[in-house]
C-alpha cells in the first residue's frame, strides 16, 4: 500500500513522485489493475502520463485500458504503433525463438495496433 509510511516502499515513493511536475509509468495490465495503478498515483495531484500499455496477450487491450484512460483524464501511448522493422507485433519471449517464427505472423499481436500498409490488425478492436 504506497499510503501505508511505515513501508520504506511507500516513503520513496513519495518523496520520487512528490518531486515530479509529471507521472509517467508503464503498465501492461488490465483495466482494473489500471485503475488501481491511477488511483495510487492519483493522490499526488500530478498530471498522469501512461507511456506503455498494449500488451494483448496479458489482457492489456484498447477495449480495456482506453475507458480507464478517458476516466481520469490521463494520456497513454501504445508502444509500436505500426507493424515494421521493431517486430512489436511479436512477443517479448520470441528473441529466444528460432528465427523462422519471426517471418511467421502471429494470432495475437502483442503491440502493434496498425499493418505496415496502414489497415488495422483488428477491426473490432479499431471500433
Amino acid at each position: 500500500n504506497v499510503n501505508d509510511m511505515r513501508d520504506p516502499r511507500a516513503v520513496f515513493f513519495h518523496l520520487l513522485f512528490g518531486l515530479s511536475d509529471v507521472l509517467s509509468f508503464h503498465c501492461y495490465c488490465n483495466g482494473d489493475e489500471l485503475t488501481a495503478r491511477f488511483e495510487d498515483l492519483g493522490i499526488l495531484k500530478r498530471p498522469l502520463l501512461l507511456t506503455e500499455f498494449m500488451a494483448r496477450p496479458m489482457n492489456s487491450t484498447i477495449q480495456n485500458n482506453l475507458p480507464v484512460l478517458w476516466k481520469f483524464q490521463a494520456s497513454g501511448f501504445i508502444w509500436g504503433l505500426v507493424q515494421g522493422r521493431m517486430q512489436t507485433e511479436f512477443a517479448w519471449e520470441t528473441w529466444a525463438l528460432d528465427q523462422h517464427h519471426l517471418h511467421v505472423e502471429p494470432k495475437l499481436w502483442f503491440h502493434d495496433f496498425f499493418r505496415n500498409n496502414g489497415s488495422v490488425y483488428s477491426e473490432q478492436e479499431a471500433r
